[in-house]
């Protein structure tokens, strides 16, 4: 798709004034929810013994009794009255407004439940009692139907059966929520039906201490405490300038800790004249990789998030490279490496750039739900970057571990640092009775803390005093969330009808959105101003943004599924019909996917086949995009993130299956290209389509053996290469690979001259370096190694033809390897000191330290030593004698036997493997350090250190060497 297409899937008329979102969609006139809830299941027992001696009169009676005091006690615990069957009741807390406490509560109503029975009916009657905690689906219901469903109001009726009569059995979830709130028994299983394993539950027993309910509206931000934190901050700013570099400086600590305003007020408190870049990563979406270097560079280059490509481009002269992190296709030809190799290069120079102006402070938030790509980035900034600047990350414990770093982890805000919070937030003192109650469930969370003060406010229960704030009435339902998902629930629930439908469609936007963005699925963007004032969303400059992104997150949650899908797709349709460029190619995939994901779509589009295959196609079409996008900047998670995708939603499509299948190769996962590339196969029918497979399948089998954690059978490998030679056309690139192939896999010099010729005729770069290097292997299996060298060096005539560092490292390394072998030493270690500049830069993960490459500097210092007793007298010395020479010198790991070179003179299939695998490959793999010494197949692959690997190729089954021959063999390798 070119970068600035604008066609939209959605072909279906519609009324353009009217909201996209709600065009076809009933989710807020159904007012359909998806809620976490209490469920309370209560069965009257001995009813029917007693009603049976009763007069139907009496009977009655009783049962309304019943009746109307169970629902006062439901009523009195903030629950609903879900139904009544028979002598049965069900009570929902959680529902149909959000409670944060709902399984407390439900507990607290089940033991009044009991106490008020034997209050009416002396013993005469008793009760059973089941609750379960879970997310159900609430709506308005039909009548004499339920208005919640799901699989928690089934085990609470399961619970119900299970427990003995005036008892109460609680589910696992809500046992888990109430915390030491109630005492409960010891875990047991109860048998159900429909529940292999039986339900995990506990009897309760007692309350031990009330909880009170918690809520909503969010105040402003303020900032108290934190003073050695800061301090330590400005410390590390010092340190940064006094060594005229980059330093790390990473702030850890659990969601709502504050972090950001850490950070914010930091920046409040910096010098003038120091710049301050802040970038977030994103939790939602796909391809995001590099949302927070994309903020930097919007704020460097005075860039806004509508801006055009060609506007961008134009900003970007000379640097169109850094496109990449805008979402730009900018790489042109370049191979995946290449382009991410050089895209971290010129952020080295941009934030070298800032550091020359004088300090700098560049802060990348939520660095734990960074790409893999992104970290890259910053540690190349680190490593090679000059200029004073602070690189301050922000993440939650939980994280993985990220390379050394000054870490300062943020603890729980003191009592009196609440105190001083809550004062500075209402600007004048709370009364000790309400300040001791939210210090105490608070937990010294400063988000807790302003979550719950602000519920108070919102629900009027502080009222201002004599120049200060108490609590209205002798009690108050109080209590501390015992998670956020309950605080952010309540808040939401909370808001008036509009706003509430805003936030919704605001959370299926992502993390930031626009007014415009929200009018196109609500109708208008009125709303925004009570989602400010209310604290769920913060105005910057042109977006919103989410206050907390778990206020997103339950926003999100609450939506029905189907809901979601439809509000997606409105969404995409929107953002393509805006403005449909590469750059927000992950985001129209994202939701595009997300509109028509299998496990929701033939509810969200029942009775609209059309539609959602015209949305099925937009899905697909964005996904593969947004692949190759993800691709180009070499970012193979991402990619193959999309193309799972894009399989998820078309698995009949073998274009799709051969993507994931090359991804996986460059990935070097062998064990998951494999069924890729087979069902690529399995769908394919063209003849030449299917050689391309076949060819591509060994060739990338064979080349890249370090990825195979097992080795492959010989006779799948022969049976591939012998489909491809029978379907390619002769004079094609197919032919040409899988000759290539096969004449590397059986050592066979007339397949390799074959292969040579073919490529060449194609004149394809790739092709011939391999060709090549096939002829040169089979020289070196003659033993005639200035022929291999000579085809080696035919290789380096083609590095200004190829980009992609992995395949020039390789003509590298097998060049040393040529020329160690034909007695110039000194060429073999210039080749490899080069292969090392090459292949130092593959590593996934560049180190902040120059260590591991002085290491191998060091390791190499004495190599024109060692080389030198190779070199001496090699001037007009035999081929064998060559090769026995470079067989005694002693590399790091091993010293390579003069037993095994003796076998020179025996020029039998197996023993040329023999020789092959203890001569000059073993030395040239001494001269560069590494520890395999087996001549390999391309398989170039990055290690710990930043240095480069290649592994050997499969080993093979059924290869000729005699079983003397093999122990021999064996026994030579040991020593």
């Amino acid at each position: 798709m070119s970068a600035t297409a604008s066609s939209s899937p959605n072909s279906e008329p519609h009324d353009p004034a009217a909201p996209v979102g709600l065009v076809r969609d009933a989710t807020y006139t159904r007012r359909v929810e998806r809620k976490v809830t209490t469920i309370l299941f209560a069965d009257l027992v001995g009813s029917t013994e007693l009603g049976a001696s009763l007069d139907p009169e009496y009977a009655r009676d009783l049962l309304d009794r019943f009746y109307d005091a169970m629902e006062a006690e439901i009523a009195l615990g903030g629950g609903t009255v879900e139904k009544f069957i028979g002598d049965a009741v069900v009570a929902v807390f959680g529902a149909p407004a959000a409670q944060e406490d709902h399984a407390e509560r439900a507990l607290q109503v089940a033991l009044w439940m009991q106490e008020r029975l034997q209050e009416l009916f002396h013993g005469r009657l008793y009760l059973r009692i089941g609750v379960n905690s879970g997310e159900v689906v609430v709506g308005r219901p039909r009548e004499g139907s339920s208005f919640a469903t799901g699989d928690a109001v089934n085990v609470a009726a399961r619970l119900e059966q299970a427990a003995e009569p005036g008892h109460v059995l609680v589910g696992e979830r809500t046992a888990s929520l109430v915390g030491d709130a109630f005492e409960l028994g010891e875990p047991r299983a109860v048998e159900a039906k429909g529940k292999e394993g039986g339900v995990a539950c506990r009897e309760l027993r007692r309350m031990r201490a009330p909880r009170r309910p918690r809520g909503g509206h969010g105040l402003e931000a303020r900032f108290v405490g934190r003073k050695r934190e800061l301090e330590w901050l400005e410390d590390m700013l010092a340190r940064a300038q006094a060594e005229g570099r980059p330093r790390l400086a990473k702030v850890v600590g659990e969601a709502g800790m504050g972090k950001t305003s850490l950070v914010r007020e930091l920046r409040e408190r910096l010098p003038a004249g120091t710049a301050f870049r802040l970038g977030r990563c994103l939790s939602y979406g796909r391809s995001v990789t590099y949302s927070a270097l994309a903020d930097v560079l919007r704020q460097e280059l005075g860039l806004r998030q509508e801006d055009s490509a060609e506007e961008v481009l134009d900003r970007l002269a000379g640097r169109e490279i850094l496109g990449l992190t805008l979402g730009l296709d900018v790489a042109g030809d370049l191979e995946p490496r290449a382009a991410l190799l050089r895209l971290q290069d010129q952020w080295v120079q941009l934030i070298s750039q800032l550091g020359t102006r004088g300090p700098a402070v560049l802060v990348i938030e939520d660095l734990h739900w960074a790409a893999e790509p992104l970290v890259e980035v910053l540690e190349r900034v680190l490593s090679d970057a000059e200029g004073p600047a602070l690189v301050l990350a922000t993440m939650r414990p939980e994280a993985a571990a990220f390379p050394a770093a000054d870490t300062l982890s943020l603890e729980r805000l003191t009592d009196e640092e609440v105190t001083e919070l809550i004062e500075a937030a209402l600007a004048a003192p709370l009364e000790s009775r309400a300040l001791e109650l939210i210090t105490d469930h608070a937990g010294g969370n400063p988000f807790f803390v302003e979550e719950v003060l602000a519920d108070l406010l919102d629900r009027r229960l502080l009222e201002q005093r004599s120049g200060g704030w108490s609590l209205r009435g002798a009690a108050v339902d109080l209590g501390i969330p015992d998670s956020v998902q309950g605080v952010l629930a309540a808040r939401i629930d909370l808001l008036p009808a509009g706003a509430k439908e805003a936030l919704h469609a605001a959370s299926v936007i992502g993390r930031s959105f626009t007014p415009g963005g929200l009018a196109a699925l609500t109708g208008s963007s009125a709303e925004v101003r009570t989602l400010v004032e209310r604290g769920f969303v913060r105005p910057t400059e042109p977006e919103l943004v989410f206050k907390h992104a778990l206020t997103r997150d339950v926003a999100y949650g609450s939506l029905p599924k189907a809901s979601r899908a439809r509000l997606h797709a409105a969404f995409a349709r929107w953002l393509e019909a805006d403005n449909a460029t590469d750059g927000r190619a992950g985001v129209l995939a994202h939701h595009y996917s997300e509109a028509v994901a299998p496990g929701i779509a033939e509810l969200a589009w029942r009775d609209r086949e059309d539609e959602l295959e015209q949305l099925s196609a937009a899905a697909l079409r964005w996904l593969r995009r947004a692949a190759e996008l993800s691709l180009a900047r070499f970012d193979l998670d991402d990619a193959l993130s999309q193309l799972h995708r894009a399989a998820e939603l078309a698995p009949g499509e073998a274009e799709v299956w051969h993507a994931i299948g090359r991804v996986n190769a460059l990935r070097f996962d062998g064990e998951a290209m494999w069924p890729a590339m087979e069902k690529a196969i399995e769908l394919t029918e063209g003849t030449e389509a299917l050689a391309e497979l076949y060819a591509e399948l060994t060739f990338e089998s064979v080349m890249r053996g370090g990825m195979w954690k097992r080795p492959l059978e010989h006779g799948l490998v022969e049976s591939w290469l012998a489909r491809a030679l029978e379907l390619a056309d002769a004079r094609g690139a197919a032919q040409a690979r899988a000759l290539v192939t096969k004449s590397l896999w059986e050592d066979d010099a007339e397949l390799a001259k074959q292969a040579v010729a073919l490529a060449e005729r194609l004149d394809d770069p790739v092709l011939l370096s391999y060709a090549y290097w096939a002829r040169s292997g089979a020289a070196f299996i003659g033993l005639d190694f200035h022929e291999a060298d000579r085809w080696a060096q035919r290789r380096f005539e083609l590095l200004d033809r190829l980009t992609d560092p992995d395949k020039i490292a390789h003509i590298h390394y097998y060049g040393a390897t040529a020329a160690l072998a034909a007695g110039r030493p000194d060429e073999a270690e210039a080749l490899v000191r080069k292969h090392d500049i090459v292949a130092s830069r593959l590593s996934h993960t560049t180190r902040f330290t120059r260590s591991a490459s002085s290491s191998s500097s060091r390791r190499r210092s004495d190599t024109g030593t060692r080389c030198a007793g190779f070199s001496t007298g090699s001037s007009g010395q035999s081929p064998t004698t060559r090769a026995r020479r470079a067989c005694s010198i002693r590399g790091r790991s091993s010293r390579v036997p003069l037993r095994a070179a003796s076998s020179v003179s025996m020029p039998r299939r197996s023993d040329s493997r023999r020789l092959r695998s203890s001569r000059a490959f073993k030395a040239a793999a001494w001269v560069s350090g590494s520890t395999h010494h087996r001549r390999t197949s391309h398989c170039c692959e990055a290690t710990s250190n930043g240095s480069t690997r290649y592994s050997s190729r499969p080993a093979r089954r059924g290869n000729g060497r005699s079983t003397a021959a093999s122990t021999r063999w064996r026994r030579n390798s040991k020593r």
